[in-house]
């Protein structure tokens, strides 16, 4: 039988009966540490399947600039830091492509625990990105792995 994850393509619930529904729940989710300005923020899109909103991760750097993004769900993203960035911009697929090459690529797999310094993009440009190593973090300018 073949099967389709309803994850990335959904299902709709109407008058006649659905397919079988078989349910698989996996644990293993990464997480990403890092260190920015504080106040920053980031956000990680993943490369595929953007129409699926649930994998779409964001959040603010506290007061000394960490964050910590948990429960990633295993696959392929991109790591923005953003300045400054209108409300939910991030899932707009035109708001994106401004900014696509900027993203630093990340790897996230079953239980990895990453330490990432994203570029930072500031009034249409945008710095250098530190090195991304599973433990490994690095420092540029307003960031650092922890």
């Amino acid at each position: 039988m073949l099967s389709t994850s309803v994850y990335y393509s959904g299902f709709d619930v109407g008058t006649s009966p659905p397919s079988p529904i078989q349910v698989t729940v996996k644990s293993g989710a990464g997480t990403i540490d890092c260190t920015a300005q504080p106040g920053g923020i980031i956000t990680l899109i993943p490369i595929s399947h953007r129409e699926n909103h649930v994998l779409y991760y964001g959040v603010s750097a506290d007061v000394i600039g960490a964050f910590s993004i948990r429960s990633v769900a295993p696959a392929e993203y991109k790591l923005f830091a953003w300045h400054r960035i209108p409300a939910g911009a991030y899932f707009s697929a035109e708001f994106l492509s401004k900014y696509e090459d900027m993203g630093r690529p990340v790897l996230v797999t079953s239980d990895s625990k990453l330490k990432a310094g994203p570029a930072v993009i500031k009034r249409g440009r945008y710095h250098s990105f530190s090195h991304l190593a599973e433990g490994d973090g690095g420092e540029v300018e307003g960031l650092s792995g922890t």
